[in-house]
């Protein structure tokens, strides 16, 4: 992928990138991440799903990536609290503040997270932290994430 996007993204693809360098790769390498998966994890797929042990606690994130279109990113982040334990919109930072406070309701209702890219700088902020559901209230436990995950 390469990087065009000063100022702008111009397409997802690009802001998958920047938050790719600043977020997968970093959390990699502190081995906090310890898969990570581009693929479609459900019908109309996530856009990114990871695999995180932090405390010894593994979790399940998904993460929505939009330009623009943060409304239809709310519903597909919903659709993926059926398998993750916290569920992201990712967006350009100058389109955070407009889901915040038009989408604040669904968010909190939802438990959603929102994080902010700053297409010049490509860093990364949570702007809207989500809520951790329970491995109950998931289609995963912890014994299956772990045998997963488990090194052959």
């Amino acid at each position: 992928m390469k990087e065009q996007y000063k100022g702008n993204f111009v397409t997802e693809d690009e802001l998958k990138y920047a938050f790719d360098e600043w977020y997968v790769k970093k959390q990699k390498a502190k081995g906090v991440i310890l898969r990570h998966s581009y693929e479609s994890m459900r019908y109309g797929g996530a856009d990114l799903v990871t695999a995180e042990v932090y405390k010894d606690v593994y979790q399940i994130r998904a993460f929505e990536f939009k330009l623009k279109d943060w409304r239809k990113a709310l519903d597909q982040a919903k659709e993926n609290l059926r398998f993750a334990h916290q569920s992201f919109i990712v967006l350009p930072s100058n389109q955070v503040k407009n889901a915040l406070e038009t989408g604040s309701d669904f968010l909190n209702k939802y438990r959603i997270g929102i994080i902010g890219v700053d297409p010049d700088t490509k860093h990364w902020k949570i702007e809207k932290y989500p809520i951790s559901q329970k491995d109950e209230d998931i289609h995963l436990s912890q014994e299956i994430f772990k045998l997963l995950l488990a090194e052959v």
